[in-house]
């Protein structure tokens, strides 16, 4: 195109990479703010598009911008959303963002600088709306993409987690949920954060929160705030400690002060939020102290009466049953107070509380989950509470004055059905739960009577035996449910097994359901008739028959076989059921997948290993038909003489060995004692010249600690006295060893001097004796001889005397050396004391400096000086 003046060219169109780089190149170095602005601005409508290069090339300049530009609200405001879009990730549902995603990555490289967190720490000190609300926006981003990273920035700047506590109490609600949302990410995982907020008092600005917004008709900040405090609280001992000392429990009680008003789906899961925060006070985890303390107060709150009135009237809770069950059953498990009260309460109509329960567990239309909730509230209400399970027992037999069925009477009631084969198994469990290891229970259950026909009667544990007799193959539930009930029942029970042995049916029955091959749950049904048998033989205390220990033990021995019997127990301890009990609370949502809870679980353990003992003294399986009692009380007698035999034997086989053991052990510590002995006489030449070397050590100790006791400044007046005295001390101990050091070396000059003497000595009188021998035998004047020999003797002997004397003389002088050396350490370890106390008085000072510093109080310049001095120290 030609112009006016010539021609015109185009200017070359810039690709984004480079518009980027001209726009970081303005951040960073325009002089002008508003052009610094406009860069800003004109960056952030390319970050959606060019998160990468936005993100390398510009992050060192946002984050100058966040230190240095702390007065440029729209300027830090630019930044913030720039880094808010380059550091989010992408996500898919719940899952956490990939390492590979882009907004990870920069996320890592932006708090791996300790420097950039505490920029925006330091941010949240600015009341511009716009810059707070953004900082914290960028932080929970932060969180969410790297959590334990930013923690444990965050914990590392001064009053960091304080900055964030205090958007609590922001004016402005935008500001306060956000930081709400922040608090709830940052406390996750993190007992040392979860304290620090706590000890900023955040539990009162919680339920102020909670109050403002209506309790349990509140907003979506109520279940924020609830969220928040299980977060503080969950496995948290230490802040349920102070939640419950500083009586934050009675906050609680007003939330279940629920209106007329129809549920709204968000006060449903604030109520449903509320039921979780309580299950995490009184969650049988915690410590046993803490657990009652907690259950002991939510009582004396009237927090239990609140929560099981609505647990007895359920038509005011819609949807919320399970979680208000389970509630109460941690509320009230294993304490009795508890226990007491909440059992004596009753319902609108007029039912008990366990009457209420149970009724719920029976009824066939109740969804599975509030059954098993019932259940377990149930068991609570007797967990560890005999005198409960005793009330209940006592139920169980007719009452002149009664109105209504009885608890007990409606678990026979639900045992004996015949429609839902779900009824008979949790009154099953109800009973188990009740009998339990209670022997007096079990023989109150002894004498209950059920009416029969034709106006007979008979016993309740006769019943379920002829109950179990007509049950059909295929209902196998009813099967476990009779079985289980018997196998608690008979455990360490006489009495029980007596009724159990007189019913006609009962041993055949129990064979035959031994003898059935079944697969799958079937397997459950052989296993517990082998333990109901097992426990028939074990406490039987007939004398003579058919159902007497001795023929109980062949009957089984013949039909079943010791093996066989042993096998089915262990199968049925090692089937999947009873194995994936393990919690008192039944989690299973389908009924199929679901037979015993971990209490009556541990019952038919303990059953079991008693069943199992049933035929460890059986007689040898006979080849044709069962021996007569009296060869069978023969053959006992036999194998139990041979049984004291092989004892004894045994005893004295054990004996022997261990005697050889001894005597092997006395001569390896006789010729390790050699060994030391040896080892020992090598080593007393060298303990001199160890000695020396440790003297040389210890000298240079003193020289270095002194050199370091010159170079610490004195703190104060006082300090400096004792620093002072420990210098001199140091001297003199210096001079001291010094002396001894010349000591020690003119002894070792006059012991080397005296062993030269010995050993001359000892030559001359080798020569000596020579040459009496020649004039003895030249001359024969053995006179002669015999005296020198004597006179050379005694001057060996005082030689050896001088050489003893010496030898004293040096142990006691390297034994002041010791002493001193030891006296040495001590004003060492003193002086290190000292220099602690020292440091952390500096550190003491340099800190109530800073609070008076942010308290706004005036410090002097000289006191700065010395914090300068002493943070260059």
């Amino acid at each position: 195109m030609f112009g006016l003046f010539g021609r015109t060219e185009e200017q070359p169109k810039l690709t984004p990479a480079e518009m980027i780089d001209r726009l970081s190149e303005r951040i960073a170095s325009a002089s002008l703010p508003e052009d610094r602005r406009s860069a800003v601005r004109s960056l952030h409508g390319l970050t959606q598009d060019h998160k990468v290069e936005v993100g390398s090339t510009c992050l060192p300049n946002l984050v100058s911008v966040l230190r240095d530009d702390r007065q440029d609200s729209e300027l830090i405001n630019g930044a913030l959303e720039i880094l808010i879009v380059v550091t989010t990730a992408e996500r898919k549902g719940d899952a956490p963002p990939a390492d590979s995603d882009v907004g990870v990555m920069f996320t890592e490289m932006f708090v791996k600088n300790q420097d950039n967190v505490s920029a925006l720490l330091t941010l949240l000190e600015d009341t511009e709306y716009s810059v707070r609300f953004n900082t914290i926006k960028l932080l929970t981003t932060l969180l969410s993409n790297r959590p334990a990273l930013l923690q444990d920035r965050i914990l590392s700047h001064r009053q960091g987690v304080s900055h964030l506590v205090d958007l609590l109490q922001d004016q402005r609600e935008v500001i306060r949920n956000e930081g709400l949302l922040l608090l709830i990410e940052l406390t996750k995982n993190n007992p040392a954060i979860q304290k620090i907020v706590v000890f900023e008092n955040a539990f009162d600005r919680i339920f102020e929160v909670i109050n403002e917004e209506g309790q349990s008709d509140g907003s979506i900040v109520v279940e924020d705030c609830l969220r928040l405090a299980r977060n503080l609280l969950h496995a948290n001992d230490s802040n349920m400690t102070m939640f419950r000392e500083s009586s934050h429990t009675r906050f609680l009680v007003p939330f279940f002060q629920l209106p007329d008003s129809p549920w709204s789906p968000q006060r449903t899961r604030n109520v449903q939020l509320m039921f979780t925060l309580i299950r995490t006070l009184v969650s049988q985890h915690n410590t046993p102290s803490a657990l009652a303390a907690f259950q002991n107060a939510m009582r004396n709150i009237q927090l239990l009466d609140r929560v099981g009135a609505l647990v007895l009237a359920p038509a005011s809770l819609p949807g919320l049953l399970p979680e208000a069950l389970c509630t109460v059953a941690d509320m009230v498990r294993g304490c009795s107070g508890s226990q007491e009260a909440f059992v004596k309460m009753s319902g609108p109509e007029g039912r008990s509380a366990l009457v209420a329960l149970l009724c719920v567990m029976f009824d066939a239309a109740k969804p599975f989950v509030e059954r098993t909730a019932a259940l377990y509230c149930f068991q609570s209400c007797l967990y560890r509470y005999p005198e409960g399970q005793a009330q209940l027992c006592a139920t169980l037999l007719p009452a002149a004055a009664q109105q209504g069925l009885s608890p007990g009477q409606l678990m026979c009631q639900g045992l004996f059905t015949g429609r839902d084969p779900m009824a008979n198994w949790f009154a099953s469990l109800a009973f188990c739960h009740t009998l339990g290891t209670n022997p007096s229970c079990k023989e109150t259950a002894l004498r209950v009577a059920i009416a029969r026909e034709a106006g007979k009667s008979e016993s309740l544990l006769s019943v379920t035996v002829s109950m179990l007799v007509a049950t059909k193959p295929t209902d196998t539930r009813k099967r476990f449910s009779l079985l289980l009930l018997l196998a608690v029942w008979l455990s360490d029970c006489v009495a029980a097994v007596r009724v159990l042995l007189a019913h006609p049916a009962a041993i055949t029955t129990l064979i035959s359901l031994m003898l059935e091959q079944t697969a799958e749950s079937g397997s459950l049904v052989e296993g517990l008739a082998a333990v109901v048998f097992g426990l028939a033989a074990v406490y039987s205390d007939v004398k003579e028959g058919e159902t007497s220990k001795a023929a109980l033990r062949s009957t089984a021995t013949l039909r079943i076989g010791p093996d066989v019997f042993t096998r089915l127990i262990d199968r049925l301890l090692r089937s999947d059921p009873i194995a994936r009990a393990q919690s008192s609370q039944i989690t299973e949502e389908r009924p199929d997948a679901t037979w015993i809870d971990a209490d009556v679980a541990s019952l038919l353990r303990a059953a079991a290993a008693t069943a199992q003992t049933a035929l460890a003294a059986a007689p040898p399986t006979p080849t044709r038909a069962l021996p007569d009692p009296d060869a069978a009380h023969f053959q006992d007698e036999v194998v139990s003489s041979f049984k004291v035999l092989i004892q004894e034997q045994d005893q004295k086989y054990k004996l022997l060995e261990a005697d050889m053991r001894k005597t092997q052990e006395g001569a390896a510590q006789q010729q390790q004692a050699l060994v030391a002995l040896q080892t020992e006489l090598s080593h007393t030449s060298a303990a001199l010249a160890e000695a020396k070397s440790k003297q040389a050590a210890a000298e240079r100790a003193l020289a270095e600690a002194q050199v370091a006791l010159q170079s610490v400044p004195a703190a104060n007046g006082e300090d400096s006295e004792v620093v002072r005295a420990l210098r001199a001390d140091l001297h003199e101990a210096l001079e001291q060893n010094a002396t001894k050091d010349e000591t020690i070396a003119s002894l070792q000059a006059q012991l080397q001097s005296g062993q030269a003497a010995l050993s001359s000595a000892l030559a001359n009188l080798t020569a000596l004796q020579q040459t009496v021998a020649q004039h003895e035998a030249a001359a024969g004047s053995a006179r002669v001889a015999a005296e020198a020999v004597t006179t050379l003797e005694a001057q060996i002997a005082s030689m050896a005397a001088e050489k003893d004397a010496l030898n004293q003389r040096v142990a006691a002088l390297e034994a002041a050396a010791v002493e001193e050396k030891n006296q040495f350490q001590s004003l060492t370890t003193e002086h290190d004391d000292l220099l602690v106390c020292l440091a952390e008085n500096e550190t003491r000072l340099k800190s109530y400096r800073e609070r008076l510093r942010a308290a706004g109080a005036a410090v002097s310049e000289d006191e700065t000086e010395d914090e300068a001095d002493e943070g260059d120290f």
